[in-house]
């Protein structure tokens, strides 16, 4: 109640404005949205210091694209001159890489030349990840709406491990995407034009992934996993 006696008057109508606004200029109605986020969020964390602390293994899934145009976005070059870099303008192939990470690093890659559908990401359960899940796992993945079909569940759990969805609009609770930086890091340095330099550049890539990198990542994003 005192937040409701110390709120400033909003004089927009209430078809446009909330009646009443916090000093911080937050509106109520914004105000309890954001609380129910940082709600979801701190229950998202607080099973993943439950579940880390009684040694379940985490199992992260997401995607990333590429392309064949990729290149650093910065470099070297001397005080007040152009670093010249030729990419192309017009013809480039793109491509997507679905991933599974633990704490001992990358579990199950796949590339296709397409973005994630429910039939793509069928597709990388049945033949990439679920014949390597175990009973116990628990895999987490985001909101996306090929992840929410319900053969993914199905699938997830034939295997014996669970399915834990994040909470909206929070890729900071999935350390896979520092795996996904790294990665493409490498290849905007390796620069691969062709589908044929892309292949090992990608192997490449992922190879660069170590179970240091994997824990540390899940350290900063709240997962307090120790070392097996």
């Amino acid at each position: 109640m005192s937040r409701w006696r110390n709120c400033r008057r909003n004089y927009g109508t209430r078809s446009t404005f909330p009646s009443a606004c916090f000093p911080s200029g937050q509106c109520w109605e914004k105000w309890a949205c954001v609380l129910k986020k940082v709600g979801l969020r701190a229950g998202a964390r607080r099973a993943a210091g439950t579940t880390a602390a009684a040694g379940v293994p985490w199992v992260f899934v997401d995607e990333t694209w590429f392309n064949t145009q990729m290149s650093r976005y910065w470099g070297w070059a001397q005080k007040g001159e152009r670093i010249p870099e030729a990419i192309p303008a017009g013809h480039w192939r793109s491509f997507t890489l679905l991933g599974a990470m633990t704490h001992s690093g990358l579990l199950a890659t796949m590339t296709v030349e397409d973005s994630t559908d429910t039939d793509v990401f069928l597709a990388f359960l049945d033949q990439v990840l679920c014949p390597k899940l175990q009973a116990g796992h628990i895999v987490v993945m985001d909101n996306l709406q090929a992840h929410k079909a319900p053969a993914v569940r199905e699938k997830i759990e034939a295997t014996g491990a669970s399915l834990l969805y994040l909470p909206p609009y929070s890729p900071d609770l999935n350390p896979i995407e520092k795996c996904w930086a790294k990665i493409k890091l490498q290849l905007r340095t390796l620069k691969a034009r062709t589908v044929e330099a892309l292949d090992p550049a990608i192997t490449q890539a992922v190879a660069s992934i170590t179970s240091e990198n994997a824990l540390a990542w899940l350290h900063h994003c709240g997962y307090q996993h120790t070392k097996c």
